[in-house]
């Protein structure tokens, strides 16, 4: 479980293509702090495990059905990534209750400077919409952000000065891909419904 608040951007400095999937090379400083084998971390939104460590950098094995599901196959060597560890108890959550299991992928239609903030807008698989309302909150990149508009198909979200400083959403531009999660609780919400109908 991860809060989307993101702790670092990291850096990717290996890709290795093994069958069917790649093992990365990530750069982090504030990932790797208590970070053990075995642990995840949600980078770029998704939940990946730490099969191996060094003082700066960790690996992580990627199959294929993840990069079928997510914006995997846009990342290369040097690309910059949000890091953030799993929540450990008593932690304070900041965010909402994100657990690194991306569920779409979106593509940026347009950035929109709005003084201090910036207006991303997003389209999407029509199919996700009902789990999008306005004031809501969404996981993009792993980022946790709050929905400013909510449309079929369309979303948008507002930039604060430390999101864009601290993420690595302002150094896409549109037509990029990102990873979508929408909010665990309108999926348990719609089945709990669906069992009592």
């Amino acid at each position: 479980m991860f809060s989307g608040i993101i702790e670092e951007k990291g850096r990717i400095e290996k890709m290795l293509p093994v069958p069917k999937g790649y093992r990365f090379v990530i750069r982090g400083k504030k990932a790797l702090k208590k970070t053990k084998l075995g642990d995840s971390i949600a980078v770029n939104g998704i939940c990946l495990t730490v099969v191996k460590k060094s003082w700066s950098t960790f690996e992580v094995d990627v199959m294929q059905e993840t990069i079928d599901r997510t914006a995997l196959s846009q990342w290369q060597k040097g690309m910059d990534v949000n890091l953030e560890r799993a929540l450990v108890e008593g932690q304070r959550n900041g965010g909402h209750h994100v657990l690194g299991h991306v569920d779409t992928v979106g593509t940026i239609v347009s950035f929109i400077d709005e003084g201090i903030a910036t207006r991303v807008t997003l389209s999407f698989d029509p199919k996700w919409s009902n789990y999008m309302i306005e004031k809501g909150s969404v996981a993009l990149d792993g980022i946790s952000l709050t929905l400013t508009k909510a449309d079929v198909g369309l979303l948008e979200v507002s930039l604060i000065p430390h999101t864009k400083t601290q993420t690595t959403l302002m150094q896409k531009k549109v037509g990029d891909r990102v990873n979508i999660e929408v909010d665990i609780m309108g999926k348990y919400i719609e089945k709990w419904m669906g069992a009592r109908r």
